[in-house]
């Protein structure tokens, strides 16, 4: 029977215990606190949702706005490791640029010192995790 899949719930429980499909769940990484992991499935959905929403592929290039924040990190790591991005860029304040490199970030970008409109680089996809673009 695959109804949790196919119907998910569409609001949380506030019941001690609640029965779910077995593939629906993950261990807690042990290097996490419960609140961590907690707010993981949120914020790769959100990231997740937003690439195939660009119509994201592989050996396209993407410019992540707001790169160390929740959603940023996630954006960064599945453009690279799982959508094959040619490049990721990503903004950041210059005491968060290695974490944009070690996630997988090609360009990192210090938004207090650079305006990333003025990059020469053009990009397939800008991902504004920030609120950081001007209409």
């Amino acid at each position: 029977m695959r109804y949790p899949l196919d119907h998910p719930k569409r609001y949380g429980s506030l019941a001690e215990y609640t029965a779910v499909e077995e593939s629906l769940l993950a261990l807690k990484p042990k290097n996490l606190s419960f609140a961590e992991a907690a707010s993981l499935p949120l914020v790769i959905e959100t990231a997740h949702e937003g690439l195939e929403r660009t119509g994201f592929s592989a050996g396209k290039s993407i410019l992540v706005l707001g790169g160390a924040g929740g959603v940023g990190t996630q954006i960064i790591q599945l453009a690279k490791h799982v959508f094959s991005a040619s490049t990721v860029a990503a903004t950041s304040s210059t005491s968060k640029l290695e974490l944009l490199k070690s996630l997988g970030a090609d360009l990192a970008i210090d938004y207090t010192k650079e305006n990333f409109e003025d990059l020469p680089e053009k990009f397939d996809v800008v991902y504004d995790a920030a609120g950081q673009s001007r209409q």
